[in-house]
């Protein structure tokens, strides 16, 4: 599926089989990515700087797909242009029937590109052919699924899907088992599903819980139950008429729909005769599950993990080892996404450096692409280091103000270049200031990122400016977007297109901000599933095109000509300038809370307000989704005191809450506490200044989603282990890190050895002189200090997470330990008191430390009454 676009599985066979068509729908009729898809449609929204269109079709031409229709509604003059000036898809591309075929087209020349192609290219054998479908009337899939029919554009079986979709799995064995189904079962709809893990669904993709029951020999739906109260909990009532000729039934939650279908031309003749039919799942699945059996119409499911591989043969020489499906239905499956593609979770053939991005030319007229015509160059490159880690760059990536050789990356050494990790993604013609960490992003081509900028789960489209000293995190930031020095962007903040932000602003977390004004709609909460006529009549110039400059409220498609005047000044620094042209032009002003003095944007209506969540991917952690009370106690009335509580089979047995919980066991906090270490232990052998080693582990907190007192309490434990032998077993450190310890004395030697004890005090007196500041830095209030106090406890009492860390030799010193931390203003007496008050009423085990320090206890309150007689008396001395 690369750019040569070979077919990964070969044509029909016989002439008398029906054509494979697919049904790709580029409307998605909701708002959840506004106001981003307000000037372009989300299909054309890149993801990891490639069109999520090209995906889909990349997918469907190695499946073998002969015949596409893309089903556009608003900007279908830009899908139009796209795929007319397309170098693999326009020379097999038919324009838009009928007379609004030019107005569709929107643009002359896009009709004069695809007649030049047609008449260069060669015609590839079984290459796949596009049509393109519009009509500005439908508010909803049931509306094109009717167009469709009516027109009579699609007679075959057909893949229903989305233009945001990305997958890797093959088609015609999924089609034949359709057929196949057809004739013997009465089936009209095949359901792509693919497992998660309990919890997954509604933390990292924003979707509803559902549950399914399937017929176990079959596959064939028997019911569908959703989230409808939103609570987390999907309720499936066991019916028994599912019994009936059948002995298993199978209900499942771990079951996540890809909105990928195998549909008989049959379904468009349903949805022709139920009007009121507007959703898939809603109307057309629980319609066909409750009228279907009348019917001798049935609907089945076939899940990912359960297709057979692909040989590797000469035609497919690198088959995928997993099969992958998604949408980007909202944001946050849009940032999971990425993630997947960007790791390679996604599997081949989706990855990065497989270069699926053609050159298309006059993509520049469309205003989405400052490169127009240049091919995509990615290449994947390892990061020099202890972490396993790497990047994907094109051609053409430069470093500022770089003196050391002309290098582009050089080896995550801050002070010499830029470091690049966590597989972002860098386009072509980019240029990252010195000292700038770019982690798990995307940046597009023609980017700057300034010195000094941390850009962590972002994505940069292409030519926005990033200032230096700049924080993104799980930001969003659109073509030729300004970001001033010093601004903090975070918690799934998006920037439409143009937008500027003031230097130093720290944007609330999930705002966004537009050159446009919201529409008068856009305060309402409801769950509107239509995008409204805004991105419809509106959309293709009905009704009067955009509203005059003088408009509060605004339903155009570009913003107004003085609000990109007013953005270009504030993006030159004349703020002023800016806010003069806003005033004479009689537009409000910006939304200074958001985009600050130097700024230029209006606020739209939070990411909230649609359900979606954030931007952010939530960790692991946060895939777990609690049950609510009102379930709990049901269950624990259904469980009574006795029997045996044990789960069955994950396949076959559903909890009460719709997911098991589940967490990673064996390894506990290990992983991060490795990357800690890591990280630190680089920053000592390279000798990092702490302001060096502040981003790289600042950079380290943001991306795991941690704490300042977790970096704070693994680099403490770390200072105490130098004065130690290197760490062994599980937890042993890298042979380049072994140096760094003490390899003098055995761990036999050390025990028990008074003067090798104070030895160890000594030791960790010289590193406190060091890098107490940085502990300092890290420890941000009381509290943080007695998370470290207790970590310290565990680190000497040989506790999991530490086993093999030799911390026991502290043991016996810890005292001491807690007096030197004390001396360097590491730990306050407060903390230190507070520390030994929480363990009042412990268990005896939970009291060893304790008790060692009860004399630097009773010190320490000494010296705290001491301080209370001295304020005393300098109150009376002012009286």
């Amino acid at each position: 599926m690369g750019r040569g676009g070979a077919s990964s599985q070969t044509p029909p066979s016989s002439q008398n089989e029906p054509i494979l068509s697919a049904l790709v729908l580029c409307d998605t009729f909701t708002q959840d990515f506004r106001p981003l898809t307000i000037q372009r449609p989300k299909c054309l929204l890149p993801l990891l700087n490639v069109p999520l269109l090209e995906y889909t079709l990349e997918w469907l031409s190695a499946g073998g797909v002969q015949k596409a229709v893309l089903f556009c509604c608003a900007h279908a003059h830009q899908i139009h242009a796209y795929i007319a000036r397309h170098p693999k898809w326009g020379s097999h591309f038919v324009p838009a029937e009928g007379a609004a075929a030019a107005a569709a087209a929107g643009d002359a020349a896009a009709s004069e590109t695809t007649a030049a192609i047609k008449k260069s290219s060669k015609t590839r054998p079984g290459a796949m052919e596009i049509h393109v479908l519009v009509s500005h009337a439908c508010k909803s899939v049931g509306d094109t699924l009717r167009v469709v029919y009516e027109r009579g554009t699609i007679r075959t079986d057909f893949v229903l899907c989305f233009g945001d979709t990305v997958a890797n799995f093959p088609l015609r064995s999924l089609v034949a088992a359709h057929r196949t189904r057809v004739k013997k079962e009465g089936s009209v709809m095949t359901i792509v599903g693919r497992r998660v893990s309990p919890g997954t669904r509604r933390a990292r993709y924003g979707e509803a819980e559902v549950q399914i029951a399937l017929d176990n020999v079959t596959s064939q739906l028997l019911a569908l139950a959703d989230d409808d109260n939103d609570d987390g909990v999907a309720t499936l009532r066991v019916n028994r008429e599912w019994f009936e000729g059948r002995f298993v039934v199978k209900c499942r939650s771990d079951v996540q729909e890809t909105q990928i279908y195998i549909c008989s031309p049959e379904v468009l003749s349903l949805f022709q005769d139920n009007f009121d039919w507007e959703h898939l799942r809603k109307d057309f699945v629980q319609g066909m599950l409750i009228e279907g059996a009348e019917l001798g119409k049935n609907l089945h499911v076939t899940l990912l993990e359960d297709l057979q591989p692909v040989p590797d043969t000469p035609a497919v020489p690198k088959p995928p080892t997993h099969y992958y499906a998604c949408r980007a239905h909202n944001l946050r499956a849009y940032a999971a996404m990425a993630r997947d593609v960007m790791k390679r979770y996604a599997c081949e053939p989706i990855s990065v450096d497989r270069n699926l991005l053609h050159p298309v030319a006059g993509t520049a007229q469309l205003g989405w692409d400052v490169t127009d015509g240049v091919s995509s160059t990615y290449r994947r490159v390892r990061v020099r280091g202890p972490r396993m880690d790497s990047y994907y760059a094109e051609d053409g990536v430069s470093i500022s103000d770089d003196t050391a050789g002309g290098a582009v990356f050089v080896g995550g050494d801050s002070a010499i270049g830029a470091f690049v990790g966590g597989d972002s993604v860098i386009g072509s013609g980019a240029i990252l200031g010195r000292g700038c960490r770019v982690l798990g992003s995307s940046v597009g081509r023609g980017c700057i990122v300034g010195q000094g900028a941390l850009v962590v789960n972002s994505h940069l489209m292409n030519g926005c400016s990033i200032g230096p000293g700049c924080v993104l995190k799980d930001a969003f930031v659109s073509e030729g977007c300004v970001v001033h020095p010093g601004a903090t962007l975070s918690g799934g903040v998006v920037l439409a297109r143009g937008t500027v932000i003031g230097a130093g602003v720290n944007v609330p977390p999930g705002r966004r901000l537009a050159l446009m004004l919201p529409p008068r709609d856009d305060a309402d909460d409801s769950d509107d599933d239509t995008m409204g006529d805004m991105l419809r009549g509106r959309a293709e110039g009905e009704d009067g095109g955009m509203d005059g400059g003088g408009s509060t409220h605004s339903d155009q498609l570009e913003p107004p000509s003085a609000a990109v005047q007013a953005a270009a000044a504030s993006a030159g620094g004349d703020h002023a300038g800016g806010a003069e042209i806003l005033r004479e032009a009689r537009l409000p002003a910006w939304d200074t809370e958001g985009v600050g003095a130097g700024g230029a944007g209006w606020r739209w209506a939070s990411w909230e307000s649609f359900g979606c969540g954030s931007l952010a991917v939530p960790s692991m952690n946060a895939f777990v989704m609690p049950m609510p009370e009102s379930r709990r106690q049901d269950v624990v009335g259904q469980k009574g005191g006795g029997g045996d509580n044990s789960d069955s089979d994950d396949d076959d047995a559903v909890r009460a809450g719709g997911a098991k919980e589940v967490s990673a066991a064996g390894d506990g906090d290990w992983p991060f506490q490795k990357e800690v270490m890591a990280t630190f232990l680089r920053c000592v052998r390279e000798r990092f200044d702490q302001t060096n080693a502040v981003i790289e582990l600042n950079a380290l907190k943001i991306a795991e989603d941690r704490t300042f007192a977790d970096c704070a309490r693994y680099i403490a434990v770390t200072l105490l282990m130098f004065a130690l032998p290197a760490p062994s077993g599980r937890r042993r450190v890298e042979a380049q890190d072994e140096v760094l310890f003490n390899s003098t004395l055995s761990v036999e030697e050390l025990r028990g050895d008074a003067g090798q004890l104070k030895m160890l005090v000594a030791k960790l007196r010289a590193q406190l002189k060091t890098w107490g500041a940085l502990l300092q830095r890290f420890l941000k209030s009381v509290d943080d200090q007695v998370e470290l106090l207790l970590t310290l406890e565990e680190f000497c009492g040989e506790e999991e997470d530490f086993q093999g860390m030799h911390g026991e030799l502290y043991a016996p010193i810890f005292p001491h330990v807690l007096k030197e931390m004390y001396e360097a203003d590491v730990l306050t007496d407060e903390a230190i008191l507070k520390w030994a008050e929480e363990k009042e009423g412990a268990d005896e085990e939970d009291l060893v430390f304790v008790k060692k320090c009860a004399a630097l206890l009773e010190w320490l309150e000494e010296e705290d009454d001491d301080d209370d007689d001295d304020d005393d008396d300098d109150d009376d001395d002012d009286e």
